[in-house]
């Protein structure tokens, strides 16, 4: 009496992770289950796994090419991941199978991106370019790509004012103090996205307020007393008076200014007395 024993071996296969966008043509995808058996039986696979798995996945019985039978993104429950079971089998004599786990992961964009806006902060108009203004603080909670930070049109913050792409943080471009008009507010509008999905965005602004002509003129010297002969020639300098300013204004100068509205009141000096509005 010979035994032979028949089909000794069953099929052969490991349990795989995959990763597939959301937003994946289902004609595009495709992956073929990696399975063997000893015997050389001819495998046949299929899912033998949730409703969902059968719902979205299906696979070819002959090949064990597993595909995407309806668009990811459609998927309501947004179902991450997808654990898709497959028994494989040899269909030999006695038949033997086995079953491994595909598991799906579907990044998935559900989160807007968040910042730290609004905000307002205030700077002097002699706030030199370069200088940060706002540090921005962005996130993501699913992330794909990378969160890019965009300045929008917002005259004339533009043209004074500056985001960083990678970081967010707002920064001087141009210093107010060259802004012609002495604007004293700006609105610095900033859009956050994440690379992988650039539409779905967020917007906040940043009010910069501009603290103009902050210091008063200081002149060189408070008190100055000299003597003059009663001879002295009308239209000599008797004394060049100078002052400065830290905000770097253009200074000008009136004598006497607090009797323009009493003019009875002008002291002798004011009457025998002029001085240069330039100059001093």
């Amino acid at each position: 009496t010979v035994t032979v024993v028949r089909n000794k071996f069953g099929p052969n296969a490991q349990s795989v992770t995959l990763t597939v966008p959301e937003s994946t043509d289902p004609v595009t995808w495709s992956y073929r289950v990696n399975a063997t058996d000893r015997d050389s039986d001819v495998l046949t696979c299929r899912i033998a796994s949730n409703s969902k798995a059968l719902e979205y996945f299906e696979i070819d019985a002959r090949t064990c090419v597993l595909t995407i039978k309806k668009r990811l993104d459609t998927d309501p429950d947004n179902t991450n991941p997808y654990q898709i079971q497959v028994q494989i089998s040899d269909n030999g004599d006695p038949p033997k199978s086995q079953s491994i786990m595909v598991t799906v992961n579907v990044p998935r964009d559900l989160f807007t991106p968040t910042f730290n806006l609004p905000a307002s902060r205030t700077i002097d108009e002699r706030t030199t370019d370069g200088t940060l203004v706002y540090d921005t603080t962005a996130n993501d909670q699913d992330r794909q790509g990378q969160l890019v930070c965009e300045m929008l049109g917002t005259y004339p913050a533009t043209i004074y004012f500056e985001v960083n792409r990678d970081t967010c943080d707002v920064f001087v471009k141009r210093s107010p103090a060259l802004d012609p008009d002495g604007t004293t507010q700006y609105t610095v509008r900033v859009k956050v996205y994440d690379s992988a999905y650039p539409d779905n965005s967020r917007e906040g602004e940043l009010t910069i307020e501009v603290n103009r002509n902050v210091f008063p003129p200081v002149f060189a010297i408070s008190d100055v007393q000299f003597n003059l002969d009663d001879d002295f020639p009308s239209g000599e300098i008797v004394y060049n008076l100078t002052a400065s300013d830290l905000d770097n204004d253009v200074l000008r100068s009136v004598l006497g200014a607090n009797y323009q509205r009493q003019p009875q009141r002008v002291p002798a000096c004011i009457r025998h007395f002029g001085r240069s509005v330039q100059s001093g």
